[in-house]
């Protein structure tokens, strides 16, 4: 009997990607201001995220999904407000993926809105994204359903507006830019 290969522990799996993306134009290379000392990071540094979601298994999922992509780290899962603002206390994110339809008393736009007072940057997640663009309140939105590659290529895409660096990336076509 053949006993299984041994799997490196730095081992990281190569994944296809349906590379589903549209052209939607490009950043400008204007650094966001709203949030000038994350603009200020090393290239090397790993993207800290913070989820806020309300179902455990999406939350999980898109934990998972993330954190398969080096350069990316999660710092937290919250599923309502007081979660989010306990986590944040723990561990300062840099970028927040929030759910827009949250379970509970607040909403993710509640939500985005206290973030935002904290100078923490909104990408809002949803399978079912406001009518219009709220740019005041998040740098755009990554509707559901999404796969491994809209979900890192949109939290790159994050990345270069908040360090104010031009966007040149395809767009997927599950993210909206709202800036």
């Amino acid at each position: 009997m053949n006993a299984a290969p041994r799997i490196p522990d730095d081992f990281v799996p190569f994944l296809l990607y349906d590379g589903d993306v549209e052209r939607r134009g490009r950043g400008q290379g204007r650094r966001d201001s709203r949030f000038p000392a994350i603009s200020e990071r090393s290239e090397h540094h790993l993207l800290e995220i913070l989820i806020v979601e309300n179902d455990p298994q999406l939350s999980d999922m898109l934990k998972d999904m993330i954190e398969l992509e080096r350069g990316f780290r999660v710092t937290e899962i919250a599923g309502d407000l007081a979660a989010t603002l306990a986590a944040i206390e723990v561990h300062r994110p840099e970028i927040a993926l929030v759910d827009i339809h949250l379970g509970g008393y607040a909403t993710g736009i509640e939500v985005a809105a206290k973030l935002l007072e904290l100078d923490i940057p909104i990408l809002f997640s949803t399978a079912n994204p406001l009518p219009f663009p709220v740019p005041e309140l998040a740098l755009g939105c990554l509707c559901k359903p999404y796969t491994c590659y809209s979900v890192a290529q949109s939290l790159r895409i994050a990345q270069h507006i908040i360090r104010g660096d031009p966007v040149d990336l395809d767009i997927p076509f599950e993210l909206e830019l709202y800036g």
